[in-house]
């Protein structure tokens, strides 16, 4: 007989093992369909390093095993999706830089319309020319 170890998670009150279970050293702790009965038989069987017949527990290993693939399928198949990684910001549009230039424009041409010999309108056109944006304004 080989043994091998049993998570004592497995175990729990009112339920039992289709097979023997063993502590350590090799000593029967639980046989096979014994039904724990209460919350004090239950501790000292974890109390111990609890131990399996490797083929007395193959086949309720391998339902285990089993289960849990569903459930992971079935937790794989429900789970929300993940959400999208953001975008990007999109690029202001295409209309705000044209307006924001008709606007700078509109500024410029009523400055040029006031120019005075002795007026100081570099200044003041300068100061509009610096509130455009866009890149590829050089400023004075």
């Amino acid at each position: 007989m080989k043994l091998i170890p049993f998570a004592p998670e497995h175990l729990e009150v009112g339920g039992s093992l289709p097979f023997d279970l063993y502590d350590a050293a090799g000593r029967l702790m639980m046989p096979r369909d014994a039904v724990i009965q209460d919350a004090t038989q239950l501790g000292r069987l974890t109390a111990h390093d609890l131990m399996a017949d490797e083929d007395q527990s193959a086949e309720w290993r391998l339902a285990k095993q089993r289960e849990r693939e569903l459930a992971e399928a079935f937790d794989d198949a429900f789970r929300p999706a993940a959400p999208a990684a953001p975008a990007e910001p999109p690029a202001p549009p295409r209309l705000e830089l044209i307006a924001e230039l008709n606007l700078v424009q509109t500024q410029l041409n009523a400055l040029l319309l006031e120019v005075a010999p002795d007026d100081k309108w570099l200044p003041r056109v300068l100061a509009v020319a610096g509130r455009c944006t866009c890149s590829s304004t050089t400023r004075a």
